[in-house]
Protein backbone atom coordinates (compact mmCIF):
# COMPACT_ATOMS: atom_id res chain seq x y z
CA UNK A 1 0.00 0.00 0.00
CA UNK A 2 1.46 3.42 -0.91
CA UNK A 3 2.53 5.60 1.99
CA UNK A 4 0.49 8.65 2.88
CA UNK A 5 1.96 11.94 1.66
CA UNK A 6 3.74 13.99 4.35
CA UNK A 7 2.10 17.07 5.84
CA UNK A 8 4.51 20.00 5.88
CA UNK A 9 2.41 22.44 7.91
CA UNK A 10 2.67 21.70 11.62
CA UNK A 11 -0.93 22.73 12.38
CA UNK A 12 -2.34 20.33 9.76
CA UNK A 13 -0.04 17.52 10.87
CA UNK A 14 -1.26 17.96 14.45
CA UNK A 15 -4.86 18.13 13.26
CA UNK A 16 -4.57 14.90 11.26
CA UNK A 17 -3.08 13.19 14.31
CA UNK A 18 -5.91 14.40 16.56
CA UNK A 19 -8.64 13.27 14.14
CA UNK A 20 -7.35 9.74 13.57
CA UNK A 21 -9.99 8.21 15.86
CA UNK A 22 -12.93 10.44 14.94
CA UNK A 23 -16.11 8.69 13.69
CA UNK A 24 -16.30 7.94 9.95
CA UNK A 25 -19.25 10.27 9.47
CA UNK A 26 -17.33 13.14 11.07
CA UNK A 27 -14.27 12.47 8.94
CA UNK A 28 -16.31 12.39 5.73
CA UNK A 29 -17.90 15.71 6.67
CA UNK A 30 -14.47 17.21 7.30
CA UNK A 31 -13.17 16.00 3.92
CA UNK A 32 -16.11 17.81 2.32
CA UNK A 33 -15.09 20.94 4.25
CA UNK A 34 -11.51 20.60 2.95
CA UNK A 35 -12.75 20.51 -0.65
CA UNK A 36 -14.82 23.64 -0.04
CA UNK A 37 -11.93 25.39 1.70
CA UNK A 38 -9.53 24.66 -1.19
CA UNK A 39 -11.80 26.57 -3.56
CA UNK A 40 -11.61 29.70 -1.39
CA UNK A 41 -7.87 29.95 -0.63
CA UNK A 42 -5.83 32.68 -2.29
CA UNK A 43 -2.21 31.49 -2.74
CA UNK A 44 -0.86 35.01 -2.07
CA UNK A 45 -2.79 35.58 1.18
CA UNK A 46 -1.99 34.51 4.73
CA UNK A 47 -4.36 32.60 7.02
CA UNK A 48 -4.19 32.08 10.82
CA UNK A 49 -3.90 28.41 11.74
CA UNK A 50 -6.83 28.56 14.17
CA UNK A 51 -9.06 29.82 11.33
CA UNK A 52 -7.92 26.92 9.11
CA UNK A 53 -8.65 24.40 11.87
CA UNK A 54 -12.09 25.97 12.36
CA UNK A 55 -12.87 25.70 8.64
CA UNK A 56 -12.01 21.99 8.66
CA UNK A 57 -13.54 20.93 11.97
CA UNK A 58 -16.18 23.59 12.73
CA UNK A 59 -14.58 24.02 16.15
CA UNK A 60 -12.89 27.33 16.99
CA UNK A 61 -9.99 26.87 19.39
CA UNK A 62 -8.66 29.99 21.12
CA UNK A 63 -4.90 30.35 20.67
CA UNK A 64 -2.74 33.15 22.09
CA UNK A 65 -0.22 33.18 19.27
CA UNK A 66 -1.56 31.32 16.23
CA UNK A 67 0.91 30.71 13.43
CA UNK A 68 0.15 32.29 10.07
CA UNK A 69 0.03 29.99 7.03
CA UNK A 70 0.68 31.30 3.56
CA UNK A 71 -2.03 30.39 1.05
CA UNK A 72 0.25 28.57 -1.39
CA UNK A 73 1.62 26.32 1.37
CA UNK A 74 -1.91 25.65 2.64
CA UNK A 75 -3.14 24.63 -0.84
CA UNK A 76 -0.16 22.28 -1.19
CA UNK A 77 -1.14 20.44 2.01
CA UNK A 78 -4.94 20.30 1.78
CA UNK A 79 -5.06 17.29 -0.54
CA UNK A 80 -2.57 15.45 1.68
CA UNK A 81 -4.76 16.23 4.71
CA UNK A 82 -7.81 14.84 2.88
CA UNK A 83 -5.85 11.65 2.16
CA UNK A 84 -4.91 11.29 5.83
CA UNK A 85 -8.53 11.68 6.91
CA UNK A 86 -9.70 9.31 4.14
CA UNK A 87 -7.27 6.70 5.39
CA UNK A 88 -8.43 7.18 8.98
CA UNK A 89 -12.06 6.79 7.86
CA UNK A 90 -11.12 3.70 5.80
CA UNK A 91 -13.15 4.92 2.84
CA UNK A 92 -14.08 2.32 0.24
CA UNK A 93 -15.61 2.35 -3.25
CA UNK A 94 -19.12 2.53 -1.74
CA UNK A 95 -18.22 5.82 -0.06
CA UNK A 96 -17.53 7.54 -3.40
CA UNK A 97 -20.32 9.63 -4.85
CA UNK A 98 -21.51 9.23 -8.43
CA UNK A 99 -19.47 11.19 -10.95
CA UNK A 100 -16.15 10.88 -9.12
CA UNK A 101 -13.10 10.39 -11.34
CA UNK A 102 -10.00 8.35 -10.75
CA UNK A 103 -6.52 9.46 -11.81
CA UNK A 104 -6.72 7.94 -15.31
CA UNK A 105 -10.15 9.40 -16.01
CA UNK A 106 -9.13 12.89 -14.87
CA UNK A 107 -5.91 12.82 -16.92
CA UNK A 108 -7.96 11.89 -19.98
CA UNK A 109 -10.50 14.63 -19.26
CA UNK A 110 -7.85 17.35 -18.98
CA UNK A 111 -5.39 15.81 -21.51
CA UNK A 112 -2.50 15.91 -19.05
CA UNK A 113 0.06 13.49 -17.64
CA UNK A 114 0.03 11.96 -14.18
CA UNK A 115 3.00 14.13 -13.23
CA UNK A 116 1.05 17.26 -14.15
CA UNK A 117 -1.90 16.02 -12.13
CA UNK A 118 0.39 15.60 -9.14
CA UNK A 119 1.42 19.26 -9.49
CA UNK A 120 -2.25 20.24 -9.60
CA UNK A 121 -2.84 18.42 -6.32
CA UNK A 122 -0.21 20.68 -4.74
CA UNK A 123 -2.13 23.63 -6.18
CA UNK A 124 -5.38 22.79 -4.36
CA UNK A 125 -6.91 19.85 -6.24
CA UNK A 126 -8.21 17.68 -3.39
CA UNK A 127 -8.19 13.88 -3.73
CA UNK A 128 -9.77 11.18 -1.59
CA UNK A 129 -7.99 7.92 -0.83
CA UNK A 130 -10.15 4.79 -1.02
CA UNK A 131 -9.30 1.16 -0.29
CA UNK A 132 -9.97 -1.27 -3.11
CA UNK A 133 -8.74 -4.22 -1.02
CA UNK A 134 -6.39 -4.63 1.96
CA UNK A 135 -3.33 -4.11 -0.25
CA UNK A 136 -4.51 -1.60 -2.86
CA UNK A 137 -5.67 2.00 -2.65
CA UNK A 138 -6.84 4.46 -5.27
CA UNK A 139 -7.16 8.23 -5.47
CA UNK A 140 -10.49 9.63 -6.63
CA UNK A 141 -11.65 13.19 -7.19
CA UNK A 142 -15.20 14.23 -6.43
CA UNK A 143 -17.27 16.03 -9.05
CA UNK A 144 -17.30 19.18 -6.89
CA UNK A 145 -13.53 19.19 -6.38
CA UNK A 146 -12.95 18.83 -10.13
CA UNK A 147 -15.39 21.59 -11.05
CA UNK A 148 -14.01 23.97 -8.41
CA UNK A 149 -10.48 23.46 -9.71
CA UNK A 150 -11.61 23.95 -13.32
CA UNK A 151 -13.26 27.26 -12.44
CA UNK A 152 -10.17 28.59 -10.68
CA UNK A 153 -7.51 27.20 -13.05
CA UNK A 154 -9.19 27.34 -16.47
CA UNK A 155 -6.32 29.20 -18.26
CA UNK A 156 -3.80 26.78 -16.80
CA UNK A 157 -5.82 23.73 -17.84
CA UNK A 158 -6.35 25.10 -21.34
CA UNK A 159 -2.61 25.70 -21.75
CA UNK A 160 -1.83 22.20 -20.48
CA UNK A 161 -4.31 20.66 -22.91
CA UNK A 162 -2.62 22.42 -25.83
CA UNK A 163 0.83 21.27 -24.76
CA UNK A 164 2.33 18.57 -26.92
CA UNK A 165 5.50 16.63 -26.47
CA UNK A 166 8.32 16.84 -28.97
CA UNK A 167 7.84 14.02 -31.46
CA UNK A 168 10.78 11.95 -32.76
CA UNK A 169 10.40 13.64 -36.14
CA UNK A 170 10.48 17.11 -34.58
CA UNK A 171 13.45 16.14 -32.42
CA UNK A 172 15.36 14.98 -35.50
CA UNK A 173 14.58 18.24 -37.30
CA UNK A 174 15.76 20.30 -34.31
CA UNK A 175 19.02 18.36 -34.12
CA UNK A 176 19.70 18.90 -37.83
CA UNK A 177 18.89 22.62 -37.57
CA UNK A 178 21.30 22.95 -34.64
CA UNK A 179 23.99 21.07 -36.55
CA UNK A 180 23.61 23.47 -39.48
CA UNK A 181 23.70 26.54 -37.21
CA UNK A 182 26.96 25.39 -35.66
CA UNK A 183 28.55 24.35 -38.96
CA UNK A 184 27.68 27.48 -40.94
CA UNK A 185 27.65 30.25 -38.31
CA UNK A 186 29.69 28.66 -35.52
CA UNK A 187 26.91 29.26 -33.00
CA UNK A 188 27.33 28.04 -29.44
CA UNK A 189 24.92 25.60 -27.87
CA UNK A 190 23.15 28.35 -25.93
CA UNK A 191 22.82 30.65 -28.97
CA UNK A 192 21.39 27.79 -31.04
CA UNK A 193 18.97 26.89 -28.21
CA UNK A 194 17.69 30.48 -28.09
CA UNK A 195 17.05 30.60 -31.84
CA UNK A 196 15.44 27.14 -31.89
CA UNK A 197 13.21 28.05 -28.94
CA UNK A 198 11.78 31.02 -30.83
CA UNK A 199 11.40 29.03 -34.02
CA UNK A 200 9.61 26.06 -32.43
CA UNK A 201 7.69 27.85 -29.69
CA UNK A 202 9.52 26.08 -26.88
CA UNK A 203 11.44 27.16 -23.79
CA UNK A 204 15.15 27.90 -24.19
CA UNK A 205 15.99 25.42 -21.44
CA UNK A 206 13.97 22.72 -23.22
CA UNK A 207 16.04 23.21 -26.36
CA UNK A 208 19.30 23.37 -24.44
CA UNK A 209 18.63 20.14 -22.58
CA UNK A 210 17.58 18.40 -25.81
CA UNK A 211 20.87 19.39 -27.49
CA UNK A 212 22.90 18.42 -24.43
CA UNK A 213 21.27 14.98 -24.28
CA UNK A 214 21.98 14.45 -27.97
CA UNK A 215 25.66 15.35 -27.61
CA UNK A 216 26.10 13.19 -24.51
CA UNK A 217 24.53 10.23 -26.30
CA UNK A 218 26.75 10.86 -29.31
CA UNK A 219 29.89 10.89 -27.17
CA UNK A 220 28.80 7.72 -25.38
CA UNK A 221 28.32 6.03 -28.78
CA UNK A 222 31.75 7.18 -29.99
CA UNK A 223 30.28 9.70 -32.47
CA UNK A 224 31.19 13.39 -32.81
CA UNK A 225 28.85 15.77 -30.98
CA UNK A 226 27.37 18.85 -32.62
CA UNK A 227 29.04 21.32 -30.30
CA UNK A 228 32.50 21.39 -28.78
CA UNK A 229 33.10 18.29 -26.71
CA UNK A 230 34.38 20.17 -23.70
CA UNK A 231 34.16 18.26 -20.44
CA UNK A 232 31.90 19.71 -17.79
CA UNK A 233 33.63 21.76 -15.11
CA UNK A 234 34.50 19.68 -12.09
CA UNK A 235 33.64 20.61 -8.51
CA UNK A 236 36.87 22.52 -7.94
CA UNK A 237 36.43 24.52 -11.12
CA UNK A 238 32.83 25.38 -10.27
CA UNK A 239 33.94 26.57 -6.85
CA UNK A 240 36.62 28.67 -8.50
CA UNK A 241 34.04 30.28 -10.81
CA UNK A 242 31.88 31.44 -7.90
CA UNK A 243 34.91 32.52 -5.86
CA UNK A 244 36.15 34.63 -8.77
CA UNK A 245 32.70 36.18 -9.19
CA UNK A 246 32.50 37.07 -5.48
CA UNK A 247 35.94 38.70 -5.74
CA UNK A 248 34.57 41.05 -8.37
CA UNK A 249 36.34 39.51 -11.36
CA UNK A 250 34.39 40.38 -14.56
CA UNK A 251 32.29 37.61 -16.07
CA UNK A 252 34.13 37.99 -19.40
CA UNK A 253 37.46 37.15 -17.77
CA UNK A 254 36.00 34.15 -15.95
CA UNK A 255 34.44 32.93 -19.22
CA UNK A 256 37.77 33.20 -21.08
CA UNK A 257 39.62 31.47 -18.26
CA UNK A 258 37.31 28.44 -18.40
CA UNK A 259 36.58 28.57 -22.15
CA UNK A 260 32.86 29.03 -21.61
CA UNK A 261 30.26 31.52 -22.77
CA UNK A 262 28.99 34.29 -20.50
CA UNK A 263 25.62 32.52 -20.30
CA UNK A 264 27.33 29.29 -19.18
CA UNK A 265 29.27 31.11 -16.48
CA UNK A 266 26.12 32.81 -15.20
CA UNK A 267 24.38 29.44 -15.09
CA UNK A 268 27.30 27.80 -13.25
CA UNK A 269 27.35 30.63 -10.72
CA UNK A 270 23.62 30.29 -10.06
CA UNK A 271 23.80 26.51 -9.81
CA UNK A 272 26.67 26.79 -7.35
CA UNK A 273 24.76 29.39 -5.28
CA UNK A 274 21.74 27.08 -5.17
CA UNK A 275 23.95 24.15 -4.17
CA UNK A 276 25.49 26.13 -1.31
CA UNK A 277 22.05 27.23 -0.11
CA UNK A 278 20.74 23.65 -0.04
CA UNK A 279 23.78 22.54 1.92
CA UNK A 280 23.71 25.48 4.35
CA UNK A 281 19.98 25.27 5.06
CA UNK A 282 19.90 21.50 5.55
CA UNK A 283 21.34 21.55 9.10
CA UNK A 284 19.37 24.62 10.23
CA UNK A 285 17.00 23.40 12.90
CA UNK A 286 18.23 19.82 12.72
CA UNK A 287 17.69 19.49 16.48
CA UNK A 288 14.74 21.71 17.30
CA UNK A 289 14.03 23.29 13.94
CA UNK A 290 14.25 27.04 14.61
CA UNK A 291 13.11 27.77 11.09
CA UNK A 292 10.50 25.08 10.78
CA UNK A 293 9.70 24.80 7.08
CA UNK A 294 6.30 23.37 7.93
CA UNK A 295 5.24 26.78 9.23
CA UNK A 296 4.17 29.65 6.99
CA UNK A 297 7.12 31.21 5.19
CA UNK A 298 7.75 34.85 5.88
CA UNK A 299 4.46 36.42 7.00
CA UNK A 300 5.16 40.08 6.28
CA UNK A 301 3.61 41.28 9.55
CA UNK A 302 6.54 39.73 11.44
CA UNK A 303 9.00 41.86 9.46
CA UNK A 304 7.38 45.23 10.19
CA UNK A 305 8.41 46.07 13.80
CA UNK A 306 11.11 48.73 14.14
CA UNK A 307 13.30 46.33 16.16
CA UNK A 308 13.39 44.06 13.08
CA UNK A 309 14.14 46.82 10.55
CA UNK A 310 16.50 49.21 12.34
CA UNK A 311 19.59 49.39 14.59
CA UNK A 312 20.99 46.18 13.09
CA UNK A 313 24.56 45.10 12.47
CA UNK A 314 26.55 47.44 14.72
CA UNK A 315 30.25 46.39 14.94
CA UNK A 316 31.04 44.08 17.89
CA UNK A 317 33.25 45.14 20.78
CA UNK A 318 36.32 42.94 20.46
CA UNK A 319 38.66 44.62 22.94
CA UNK A 320 38.54 42.54 26.13
CA UNK A 321 38.54 45.41 28.61
CA UNK A 322 36.05 47.48 26.62
CA UNK A 323 33.74 44.47 26.36
CA UNK A 324 33.84 43.77 30.10
CA UNK A 325 33.03 47.41 30.84
CA UNK A 326 30.17 47.56 28.30
CA UNK A 327 28.69 44.17 29.24
CA UNK A 328 28.83 44.95 32.94
CA UNK A 329 26.84 48.14 32.41
CA UNK A 330 24.40 46.64 29.90
CA UNK A 331 20.70 46.26 30.68
CA UNK A 332 18.72 43.09 29.94
CA UNK A 333 17.35 43.11 26.38
CA UNK A 334 13.88 44.51 25.83
CA UNK A 335 11.37 41.64 25.86
CA UNK A 336 9.23 42.98 23.03
CA UNK A 337 12.22 43.65 20.75
CA UNK A 338 13.69 40.22 21.54
CA UNK A 339 10.46 38.44 20.64
CA UNK A 340 10.01 40.45 17.45
CA UNK A 341 13.54 39.70 16.28
CA UNK A 342 13.32 36.01 17.14
CA UNK A 343 10.01 35.62 15.29
CA UNK A 344 11.38 37.47 12.27
CA UNK A 345 14.55 35.34 12.33
CA UNK A 346 12.48 32.15 12.19
CA UNK A 347 10.21 33.52 9.48
CA UNK A 348 13.13 34.58 7.26
CA UNK A 349 14.87 31.22 7.66
CA UNK A 350 11.63 29.37 6.89
CA UNK A 351 11.09 31.53 3.82
CA UNK A 352 14.62 30.85 2.61
CA UNK A 353 14.33 27.11 3.17
CA UNK A 354 10.95 26.89 1.43
CA UNK A 355 12.16 28.88 -1.58
CA UNK A 356 15.41 26.92 -1.80
CA UNK A 357 13.48 23.65 -1.92
CA UNK A 358 11.54 25.01 -4.91
CA UNK A 359 14.60 26.08 -6.92
CA UNK A 360 15.17 24.45 -10.29
CA UNK A 361 18.09 22.01 -10.23
CA UNK A 362 19.19 22.73 -13.80
CA UNK A 363 18.59 26.47 -14.13
CA UNK A 364 17.82 28.25 -10.84
CA UNK A 365 16.38 31.75 -11.14
CA UNK A 366 18.89 34.52 -10.37
CA UNK A 367 16.17 36.78 -8.92
CA UNK A 368 14.87 34.00 -6.67
CA UNK A 369 18.41 33.23 -5.48
CA UNK A 370 18.86 36.91 -4.74
CA UNK A 371 15.70 37.00 -2.65
CA UNK A 372 16.73 33.90 -0.68
CA UNK A 373 20.22 35.24 -0.03
CA UNK A 374 18.86 38.63 1.05
CA UNK A 375 16.50 36.91 3.51
CA UNK A 376 19.46 35.04 4.98
CA UNK A 377 21.56 38.20 5.29
CA UNK A 378 18.69 39.79 7.18
CA UNK A 379 18.28 36.70 9.37
CA UNK A 380 21.98 36.84 10.29
CA UNK A 381 21.71 40.50 11.30
CA UNK A 382 18.76 39.65 13.56
CA UNK A 383 20.61 36.72 15.06
CA UNK A 384 23.60 39.00 15.72
CA UNK A 385 21.41 41.38 17.75
CA UNK A 386 19.82 38.50 19.67
CA UNK A 387 23.25 37.14 20.59
CA UNK A 388 24.66 40.58 21.39
CA UNK A 389 21.75 41.18 23.76
CA UNK A 390 23.04 38.38 26.00
CA UNK A 391 26.51 39.93 26.50
CA UNK A 392 25.78 40.66 30.16
CA UNK A 393 24.60 37.08 30.68
CA UNK A 394 27.78 35.72 29.06
CA UNK A 395 29.97 37.83 31.37
CA UNK A 396 28.03 36.88 34.52
CA UNK A 397 27.90 33.18 33.63
CA UNK A 398 31.67 33.02 33.22
CA UNK A 399 32.29 34.92 36.46
CA UNK A 400 29.77 32.82 38.40
CA UNK A 401 31.26 29.56 37.12
CA UNK A 402 34.88 30.60 37.79
CA UNK A 403 33.92 32.33 41.07
CA UNK A 404 36.14 35.31 40.29
CA UNK A 405 36.13 38.48 38.16
CA UNK A 406 36.90 37.70 34.56
CA UNK A 407 39.76 40.20 34.40
CA UNK A 408 41.57 38.19 37.09
CA UNK A 409 41.97 35.37 34.54
CA UNK A 410 44.75 35.24 32.01
CA UNK A 411 43.67 37.66 29.23
CA UNK A 412 43.96 35.00 26.52
CA UNK A 413 41.78 32.60 28.50
CA UNK A 414 39.21 35.30 29.28
CA UNK A 415 38.95 36.26 25.62
CA UNK A 416 38.62 32.63 24.59
CA UNK A 417 35.84 31.97 27.13
CA UNK A 418 33.90 35.03 25.95
CA UNK A 419 34.19 33.89 22.34
CA UNK A 420 32.98 30.41 23.31
CA UNK A 421 30.14 32.06 25.23
CA UNK A 422 28.98 33.91 22.13
CA UNK A 423 29.08 30.64 20.18
CA UNK A 424 26.97 28.93 22.85
CA UNK A 425 24.36 31.70 22.81
CA UNK A 426 24.26 31.60 19.00
CA UNK A 427 23.37 27.90 19.19
CA UNK A 428 20.71 28.72 21.80
CA UNK A 429 19.12 31.24 19.42
CA UNK A 430 18.67 28.44 16.89
CA UNK A 431 16.77 26.41 19.50
CA UNK A 432 14.77 29.30 20.95
CA UNK A 433 11.03 29.28 20.20
CA UNK A 434 9.64 32.80 20.77
CA UNK A 435 6.05 31.59 20.40
CA UNK A 436 6.42 29.64 23.67
CA UNK A 437 6.51 31.26 27.11
CA UNK A 438 9.93 32.35 28.31
CA UNK A 439 12.86 34.50 27.28
CA UNK A 440 16.03 33.72 25.32
CA UNK A 441 18.03 33.99 28.54
CA UNK A 442 16.75 30.57 29.69
CA UNK A 443 18.16 28.43 26.83
CA UNK A 444 21.18 30.75 26.64
CA UNK A 445 22.01 30.18 30.34
CA UNK A 446 21.70 26.44 29.88
CA UNK A 447 23.95 26.53 26.80
CA UNK A 448 26.57 28.60 28.66
CA UNK A 449 26.56 26.24 31.64
CA UNK A 450 27.03 23.24 29.37
CA UNK A 451 29.82 24.98 27.47
CA UNK A 452 31.72 25.83 30.64
CA UNK A 453 31.19 22.40 32.21
CA UNK A 454 32.23 20.51 29.06
CA UNK A 455 35.41 22.47 28.29
CA UNK A 456 38.19 19.94 29.05
CA UNK A 457 40.83 21.03 31.55
CA UNK A 458 39.23 24.41 32.16
CA UNK A 459 39.57 24.29 35.96
CA UNK A 460 43.29 23.48 35.74
CA UNK A 461 43.79 26.14 33.09
CA UNK A 462 42.07 28.74 35.29
CA UNK A 463 44.32 27.92 38.26
CA UNK A 464 47.52 27.94 36.23
CA UNK A 465 46.37 31.12 34.53
CA UNK A 466 45.83 32.81 37.91
CA UNK A 467 49.33 31.90 39.09
CA UNK A 468 50.96 33.28 35.96
CA UNK A 469 48.59 36.12 35.15
CA UNK A 470 50.60 38.76 36.95
CA UNK A 471 53.83 37.77 35.20
CA UNK A 472 52.17 37.70 31.74
CA UNK A 473 50.41 41.10 31.90
CA UNK A 474 51.62 43.38 29.14
CA UNK A 475 50.54 46.67 27.63
CA UNK A 476 48.95 44.81 24.67
CA UNK A 477 45.15 44.93 24.49
CA UNK A 478 43.86 41.33 24.26
CA UNK A 479 41.19 40.85 21.60
CA UNK A 480 38.07 38.70 21.49
CA UNK A 481 37.66 36.68 18.30
CA UNK A 482 35.06 38.21 15.97
CA UNK A 483 32.05 36.06 16.82
CA UNK A 484 29.81 37.84 14.28
CA UNK A 485 31.59 36.10 11.39
CA UNK A 486 30.41 32.59 12.29
CA UNK A 487 26.82 32.92 13.39
CA UNK A 488 25.38 31.17 10.32
CA UNK A 489 26.80 28.69 7.77
CA UNK A 490 25.90 30.91 4.78
CA UNK A 491 28.00 33.86 5.97
CA UNK A 492 31.11 32.58 4.20
CA UNK A 493 29.74 33.73 0.85
CA UNK A 494 26.90 36.12 1.74
CA UNK A 495 28.63 38.52 4.15
CA UNK A 496 30.26 41.65 2.78
CA UNK A 497 33.75 40.57 1.59
CA UNK A 498 36.66 42.26 3.44
CA UNK A 499 37.91 43.91 0.24
CA UNK A 500 34.47 45.42 -0.39
CA UNK A 501 34.38 46.69 3.19
CA UNK A 502 37.75 48.38 2.70
CA UNK A 503 36.84 49.78 -0.71
CA UNK A 504 33.45 51.05 0.42
CA UNK A 505 35.11 53.45 2.85
CA UNK A 506 37.01 55.05 -0.04
CA UNK A 507 33.92 55.65 -2.16
CA UNK A 508 31.98 58.94 -2.03
CA UNK A 509 28.83 58.78 0.12
CA UNK A 510 26.32 58.53 -2.78
CA UNK A 511 28.15 55.48 -4.19
CA UNK A 512 28.75 53.98 -0.77
CA UNK A 513 25.05 53.86 0.14
CA UNK A 514 23.97 51.13 -2.35
CA UNK A 515 26.74 48.81 -1.12
CA UNK A 516 25.80 49.40 2.52
CA UNK A 517 22.13 48.78 1.69
CA UNK A 518 22.90 45.63 -0.28
CA UNK A 519 24.60 43.94 2.67
CA UNK A 520 22.62 45.60 5.49
CA UNK A 521 25.71 47.45 6.75
CA UNK A 522 25.03 49.34 9.97
CA UNK A 523 25.60 52.68 8.17
CA UNK A 524 22.54 51.91 6.02
CA UNK A 525 20.17 51.78 8.95
CA UNK A 526 17.79 49.17 7.55
CA UNK A 527 17.54 45.56 6.38
CA UNK A 528 19.56 44.38 3.34
CA UNK A 529 18.04 44.93 -0.11
CA UNK A 530 17.68 42.71 -3.16
CA UNK A 531 18.87 43.88 -6.58
CA UNK A 532 15.29 44.79 -7.49
CA UNK A 533 14.94 46.79 -4.27
CA UNK A 534 18.23 48.57 -4.97
CA UNK A 535 16.82 49.62 -8.33
CA UNK A 536 13.71 51.04 -6.69
CA UNK A 537 15.66 52.76 -3.89
CA UNK A 538 18.66 54.15 -5.77
CA UNK A 539 17.65 53.94 -9.43
CA UNK A 540 20.57 51.69 -10.39
CA UNK A 541 20.36 48.68 -12.70
CA UNK A 542 21.83 45.25 -12.06
CA UNK A 543 24.76 46.06 -14.36
CA UNK A 544 25.43 49.34 -12.55
CA UNK A 545 25.37 47.54 -9.20
CA UNK A 546 27.94 44.99 -10.37
CA UNK A 547 30.15 47.78 -11.75
CA UNK A 548 29.95 49.55 -8.38
CA UNK A 549 30.74 46.31 -6.56
CA UNK A 550 33.82 45.72 -8.73
CA UNK A 551 34.96 49.31 -8.14
CA UNK A 552 34.74 48.75 -4.38
CA UNK A 553 36.74 45.51 -4.72
CA UNK A 554 39.44 47.29 -6.74
CA UNK A 555 39.68 50.11 -4.21
CA UNK A 556 39.78 47.61 -1.36
CA UNK A 557 42.56 45.66 -3.05
CA UNK A 558 44.54 48.87 -3.51
CA UNK A 559 43.96 49.85 0.11
CA UNK A 560 45.09 46.41 1.33
CA UNK A 561 48.27 46.68 -0.76
CA UNK A 562 49.02 50.13 0.69
CA UNK A 563 48.83 48.74 4.20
Amino acid sequence: MPRLPPLRIAALEDLADQLRFAPRRTLRRQIDRIEKLAAEIDPASNYPEDWVVFRVTGFRAERDNPAVIVGAALLADLSALAEHLSSAARLGPDDVEAGALNVTDLCDRWKITRRTLERYRRAGLVARRIRLDPRRVQLVFSHRAVENFEQRQRPRLDAAAKFRRITPQERHAIIEEAREMHRVAGWSLHAAARRLARRHGRAVETMRQLLLRHDRAALAAGQPPIFDARPALDVQQRRAVLAAHLKGIPIDRIARRHARTRASIHRIINERRAELLRRALAPVGADSDPADARRAPRPDALLEPMAVRSTLGAPPILDLYAFVEAAGAAQPPDAEAETARALAFRALCADARSRTASLSRSNPSASELDRIETSLRWATLLKRELVRGESRLILRSIEDWTARPILSLAPELAARLITAGFDAVAAAVDRFDPSSPGRLAAPASLALSRMLASTPGLRDEIESGLRGAARRRTSARPAIEDWTLRLSPWQTWLDMPPLVRLGMDRLPAPRRAPIAARFGHHTWGGPPLTIAELRAEFGITSQQWHALYMQAVALGRRDAADR
